[in-house]
Parts: C-alpha cells; sequence; structure tokens
C-alpha cells in the first residue's frame, strides 16, 4: 500500500492517484463494442478496450482476480467477479484515505467515465451505467462508515 510509505520525504503521505481498478465489462446487449464471438474467453478484442503500457491487456486485472475470488468459468462468472473487485478495490481506496483524511494530501480518483468503450477505470461506463466501483464509492462515502485498517487495531469511523 504505497500510500501509507512516505511520512518524511514529501511523498504525498496517504495519497493514492491514477487508481485503476478492475474491468467492469456490463454485458447488457452482448456485442455491443466486442463482437459477439470474442466475448468468451478473453481475447484480442478485449485488450483492445483495455489500456496503455502495461495495462494494454486485462491480464493484470485477470490474474488478480483469479487469486481472489477464483477462476472465472464464464463470461457471467467473469463479470460477476470484476465487478465485486472494483467495488472492493474503490471502497478499500477510499477507507484508506478516510483513515488518513488528517494527514493525508488527497485521492485523485482516476476516472470517472470513459470517452469511448473501455473496459477499465471508470466509476460508470461509455454508456452511463454504474459499475461495481461506483456503488463501492458510494458504501464508502455514507455518512457513517466503520472500517478496519490491517496495520493498526482500532477501529475508526
Amino acid at each position: 500500500m504505497y500510500w501509507l510509505v512516505d511520512k518524511e520525504a514529501g511523498g504525498a503521505y496517504a495519497t493514492t492517484r491514477r487508481r485503476a481498478p478492475a474491468p467492469r465489462f456490463l454485458p447488457r446487449k452482448p456485442g455491443e463494442f466486442i463482437p459477439k464471438d470474442h466475448l468468451w474467453p478473453i481475447d484480442e478484442y478485449w485488450n483492445f478496450h483495455a489500456g496503455r503500457e502495461r495495462f494494454e491487456t486485462v491480464n493484470v486485472f485477470t490474474e488478480a482476480l483469479n487469486k481472489r475470488y477464483g477462476t472465472a468459468t464464464s463470461l457471467d462468472d467473469y463479470e460477476r467477479k470484476a465487478q465485486a473487485q472494483a467495488y472492493d478495490n474503490e471502497r478499500s481506496m477510499f477507507e484508506a484515505y478516510g483513515r488518513n483524511k488528517y494527514v493525508s494530501t488527497g485521492v485523485i480518483q482516476w476516472m470517472l467515465n470513459n470517452a469511448w468503450p473501455s473496459l477499465i477505470w471508470h466509476l460508470y461506463d461509455y454508456y452511463l451505467v454504474p459499475g461495481g466501483g461506483f456503488f463501492g464509492t458510494k458504501r464508502r462515502w455514507r455518512p457513517c462508515t466503520c472500517s478496519t485498517a490491517t496495520t493498526t487495531t482500532p477501529l475508526r469511523s
């Protein structure tokens, strides 16, 4: 958790930026931006709608998903697990900020929505449909939220 490391050298202690949660593929209309014959298993059509550099494939997200929730066996299973992963990632990021809000310099959420059909980083997608990350963020920012911190023992609200 890099946002808990640097307290001395001006490294924006308790700050995170450009968070990149899991793919949020919402197959409301199969074939909407990935052709139906490429929906499952994951292939180059998915990667075309991923990011650049180390995010040019959905592999980094899929590996984390497989380790945390188990290997997806279908598109529906992958989508359900990816939504849960996005929910957990966003909620926990904002919980970490809330825990350190008096010493933190902030959180920069990347990103609210996508400018074109994409599988990653958004709270709601190109079609304005909220995903798991949106609901994880919403859950964290309720008026009263209890959370635990693995680096300390007391509960904080």
